[in-house]
């Protein structure tokens, strides 16, 4: 069985956008990146590859193995990517340390390979897996992470996305979310709890923005097509906005080429549906509940929730069950499986509609590449059922994660994570973002 690789890049759909291959994020982003790269791990097994461009300390790696999870290999990029990557073999390396490369294996010890060499990485994987080969596993794709992996491909690979393709930005973009509501729009009106108030509208000039401001019905949601995590959005809360005459709504019709509006929602609660898409079809692989902040940006995941706090009455469990075939029907009928393998993860929400009825719309946002929402599934099987919590993505200072983990310790139960918090990305140095599991027993 072929070994996976890795490689977190968040801010795949700005590169799509860009359309370089030689893209590069503004540096707070590449910051966000290079601090959270080792997020992929929850993804992968002991046989798999994490790329990062940020070591950790021996101490991260021997804290989680004492957890009982055993980390992937790891694999070091440096700032200039294929041209200098680093081999550090078993994930018991102390990044940025050769001292810490302890209990390697002589023919993995730490190199340093050039271009013309990375067939090195390919013709003896004997440090990176026991496989035949390497599937790319990208958070998701653009041109840019193509380049970026170009040393990683096999000439035979046989994947939609082995090579990038000029409707794959079409794809890549919220363009998809609307061809999937045209797919399952009638159908939805058949069932008793989903709810699709429209398909979104595509706005592609000014008169066309000026007469969605005059006349749909207010409060309206813009949104750019290639964006994601509750980012790039606009809200039109009266006819007074002038949002033609926003300098922020202007300069991103310019750039997107279009803009989609579709109705503001009473929103009661945030979720996903999460699919695998592949060549033998479509799969289910789990729903994720989650929170995010006043402007609808992602927070972070529900763990475990002891109670969906949805209005008394409503029958949560028949609405997802409605929503998860009728998705799966629709994913099907657009034939996805034929142009996209990977994840699929698609945000939804239960909110009050504008009868007072409480009604889950089950596609506000398609996500083909991997998400959060995925990463909590595959945290599930590591945490105590009698324990819940959530995790976070938060901005700390070193001091700040000290005193959080002195006054709640992480505590294991029958091998399982049980309650306090537990890091998920390697704590910053001095300041920086890391991934937060807090937790509470019963």
């Amino acid at each position: 069985m072929a070994s996976r690789l890795f490689y977190f890049n968040p801010t795949c759909e700005m590169a799509v956008l860009n359309g370089s291959r030689t893209y590069t994020p503004p540096r707070n982003l590449r910051d966000f990146e290079k601090e959270l790269s080792l997020i992929p791990m929850w993804l992968a097994s002991a046989e798999d590859i994490v790329i990062t461009e940020k070591g950790c300390s021996a101490d991260f790696i021997d804290t989680i193995r004492n957890w009982g999870v055993q980390p992937p290999q790891f694999l070091l990029f440096s700032e200039g990517g294929a041209d200098s990557i680093r081999n550090i073999g078993t994930s018991s390396v102390l990044y940025g340390d050769t001292k810490g490369a302890a209990n390697l294996p002589e023919d993995c010890a730490e190199e340093t390979l050039a271009a013309d060499d990375i067939s090195h990485l390919r013709k003896n994987r004997a440090c990176l897996s026991a496989g035949s080969g390497i599937e790319l596993h990208p958070w998701g794709w653009s041109p840019a992470v193509h380049r970026k992996l170009e040393p990683f491909k096999a000439s035979n690979w046989d994947h939609p996305m082995a090579e990038w393709k000029e409707d794959h930005k079409l794809l890549l973009s919220r363009f998809t979310c609307n061809e999937l509501l045209g797919a399952i729009y009638e159908e939805a009106k058949s069932l008793s709890l989903i709810e699709i108030p429209s398909i979104p509208i595509e706005i592609r000039t000014l008169d066309e923005l000026r007469r969605a401001e005059a006349e749909e019905e207010l409060p309206l949601l813009l949104k750019t097509p290639w964006s994601a995590s509750g980012r790039g959005l606009f809200r039109i809360r009266s006819r007074a906005e002038n949002a033609a005459g926003n300098s922020w709504v202007l300069g991103k019709l310019r750039q997107h080429g279009a803009l989609l509006a579709e109705p503001m929602l009473d929103k009661l609660l945030d979720l996903s549906f999460h699919y695998w898409s592949g060549p033998d079809g479509i799969e289910f692989r789990g729903i994720n509940l989650f929170n995010t902040d006043p402007a609808g940006q992602f927070e972070g995941c529900l763990v475990n929730p002891r109670k969906v706090v949805v209005p008394e009455g409503f029958p949560f469990d028949e609405a997802v069950e409605q929503a998860i075939s009728l998705l799966l029907r629709g994913l099907q009928s657009i034939d996805l499986h034929h142009r996209y393998h990977g994840p699929v993860g698609i945000d939804a929400l239960i909110y009050r509609n504008k009868d007072g009825q409480v009604k889950l719309h089950p596609a506000i946002e398609i996500n083909l590449r991997y998400t959060m929402g995925l990463v909590n599934l595959r945290l599930a099987d590591k945490i105590s059922p009698q324990s819940g919590g959530s995790w976070i993505i938060k901005r700390l200072k070193v001091s700040e994660w000290q005193n959080l983990v002195r006054n709640n310790p992480p505590q294991l139960r029958h091998g399982l994570f049980y309650s306090g918090v537990f890091h998920l990305t390697p704590p910053p140095e001095t300041e920086g973002f890391m991934a937060i599991l807090t937790l509470e027993g019963q």
